[in-house]
C-alpha cells in the first residue's frame, strides 16, 4: 500500500467516526425530544388532529378557486392609481 493510500484510509475512518458519533447524538436528541411520548398520547394526537385537518382540506378547494393576478396585474393597478 502506498502513502497515499494509507492516509486517504485515515481519512475516510475519520469521517466514518464523526459520521457516528453525529448519528449518536441525534439519536439521544431524538429519544430526550420523544422521552414522555407514549401510545396514549399518539392516539389522543390522533383523535385530535383529523377534525383539523378535514376543515383544511375542506378549504383549500376554495382557496384554489380564486384566480390569481396575473405579472402585470399589479402594475396596471399601480398605474390607475397614479393617474387619479
Amino acid at each position: 500500500m502506498t502513502l497515499e493510500r494509507e492516509i486517504y484510509s485515515i481519512e475516510t475512518a475519520n469521517i466514518n467516526k464523526e459520521t457516528l458519533e453525529a448519528m449518536k447524538n441525534a439519536s439521544n436528541a431524538m429519544k430526550q425530544i420523544h422521552g414522555g411520548l407514549t401510545i396514549d398520547k399518539v392516539d389522543q394526537t390522533m383523535y385530535v388532529r383529523p377534525e383539523g385537518y378535514f376543515r383544511l382540506k375542506q378549504g383549500l378547494p376554495a382557496t384554489c378557486s380564486y384566480p390569481m393576478p396575473g405579472p402585470g396585474a399589479s402594475v396596471v393597478r399601480l398605474l390607475r392609481t397614479l393617474s387619479r
